[in-house]
């Protein structure tokens, strides 16, 4: 029977744990320069994001621009890789978009929830379950929420805008004047 001194156990799981330190190490290097660089992701992001109009929790109170309109919004973190990767694409996709949607007086913006953290976790509702989430809203009211598997597959989220486009009614080309009593 083998009996070990404390100090021995102690040098054992030193051991142990230096091995895996290295282990992990050597893994690290492997991946090399193919490892997702998140400070250069979020860089490259931030130029893209200063590109996309933001909301914040002032513009979803009462007589607000969310109130009074129709947006598609993407709810995100500049700390979430997720929402990094979607950022140029959300960008693309409102450009390329921008004319179109305001035919029906429909809008895109973004609401940084690192900003908004008090809004973004208990005012909105429903609650988020991930980032990005993207929704639809009518005039403060959510109506549809983006249920595909990944938002950066741009077609699919082109497609979800535009099913939701085409229920919007079509601003009057000639609104009616007002008339006092």
């Amino acid at each position: 029977m083998w009996l070990v001194d404390r100090s021995d156990l102690v040098s054992m799981k030193k051991m142990e744990l230096l091995r895996f330190v290295v282990l992990a190490l050597s893994a690290l290097s492997a991946v090399g320069a193919d490892a997702f660089d998140f400070e250069a992701e979020q860089r490259k992001a931030a130029v893209d994001d200063a590109l996309i109009p933001h909301l914040n929790a002032g513009d979803f109170t009462n007589h607000s621009l969310v109130a009074r309109g129709n947006w598609f919004l993407f709810f995100g973190s500049r700390n979430c890789p997720h929402c990094l990767h979607l950022t140029p694409k959300w960008r693309q996709l409102y450009q390329e978009k921008q004319e179109l949607l305001l035919t029906r007086n429909l809008r895109m913006a973004k609401v940084e929830c690192m900003d908004n953290i008090d809004f973004c976790n208990n005012q909105i509702k429903p609650k988020f379950t991930r980032f990005p989430t993207l929704r639809f809203f009518v005039d403060g009211h959510m109506t549809a929420e983006f249920e595909g598997r990944d938002a950066s597959v741009i077609p699919d989220v082109e497609a979800f805008l535009m099913k939701h486009f085409e229920t919007l009614p079509l601003p009057l080309r000639n609104p009616p004047l007002h008339q006092n009593p």
